[in-house]
């Protein structure tokens, strides 16, 4: 029987999000490189482009934020005594060897568990580290620029230097979040439950692993 795992509210978000930081890394590429990737005709369209959606995913990150915590639904992000160490070891291995061995998945989706415990640490740094600093530093950047006469200081090359670092590892995340979506029973089973909000069960050894 299929579990319902995934919100409308979640879904949007995700799709708005995944869509948005797309468009910013190759935005953000042009911006950088206006000659080796002039992919948006020029750099003063590309800057448009990325301010726009900046603002549009910065907006909804507090969709998310706001959604999470009022929903209680933040729960399924936050560590337990079970994901440290040993969890995170026990899937650090799935991913590395247990994955290619057609070996079960050491933490099922469940109704009480969204996310195994790799993914827990990783979605945290990303939702709770590096989307405030990129949102963050991305405004700041924003305010400062339409008042440069009034900021000429090297907070501006500093905040650059930030918003571009954590960029840098929110694209890295993105490649890495793509690939782990495509190693279910099938290459688009997780990519099916992100419009529908279903998952497949799925076969596990968690009861099996917790009672060695």
């Amino acid at each position: 029987m299929k579990i319902y795992l995934v919100t409308k509210v979640e879904r949007f978000w995700h799709w708005v999000n995944a869509v948005g930081i797309v468009l910013l890394a190759l935005s953000g590429l042009n911006i950088h490189f206006v000659r080796e990737f002039d992919v948006f005709g020029s750099l003063s369209a590309a800057i448009t482009l990325h301010n726009i959606i900046g603002i549009i995913v910065s907006l909804d990150y507090l969709l998310w934020a706001g959604y999470m915590i009022s929903s209680r639904r933040i729960r399924f992000y936050l560590p337990n005594r079970d994901d440290m160490p040993r969890g995170l070891i026990r899937q650090t291995r799935y991913y590395l060897w247990g994955i290619f061995r057609g070996e079960p998945h050491p933490y099922a989706e469940s109704g009480s568990r969204k996310f195994n415990p790799l993914q827990k640490w990783t979605y945290l740094g990303v939702m709770v580290v590096l989307m405030p600093i990129q949102v963050a530093s991305g405004l700041s950047l924003l305010y400062f620029i339409e008042n440069w006469t009034r900021f000429r200081t090297s907070i501006v090359w500093d905040l650059g230097v930030l918003h571009t670092v954590t960029a840098i590892f929110l694209t890295a995340f993105l490649i890495a979040h793509i690939y782990l979506g495509s190693t279910g029973e099938t290459p688009v089973e997780h990519f099916k439950m992100m419009f529908t909000g279903y998952a497949e069960p799925e076969a596990s050894h968690e009861s099996e692993g917790e009672r060695r």
